[in-house]
């Protein structure tokens, strides 16, 4: 047998870390949600072998994420579950 229902939808991972809501992910923004996860795990963020950890991955995602090398992430550029943004008419 088949579900044939639709999937359940996917989490809006990109406005949940755009805090300020610019659309863009800041290096910033981008490592306080890792942080905020790490957290919630009960992962030690305040030992230093974590946070030279977490800065090589937050630099990783960057490298792989910012394609057009800006600074930032924008809601083109992110490959994660996003919500899709319609211009008004």
């Amino acid at each position: 047998m088949f579900d044939i229902r639709p999937p359940p939808p996917q989490a809006d991972m990109f406005s949940h870390i755009d805090t300020n809501g610019d659309k863009m992910l800041s290096k910033k923004e981008v490592s306080e949600y890792m942080k905020e996860q790490a957290r919630a795990q009960g992962m030690p963020t305040y030992d230093k072998k974590w946070k030279k950890h977490h800065k090589m991955v937050v630099t990783n995602i960057f490298e792989h994420e910012d394609t057009d090398e800006d600074g930032v992430i924008s809601h083109d550029e992110f490959s994660g579950p996003k919500m899709t943004y319609h211009d008004e008419f």
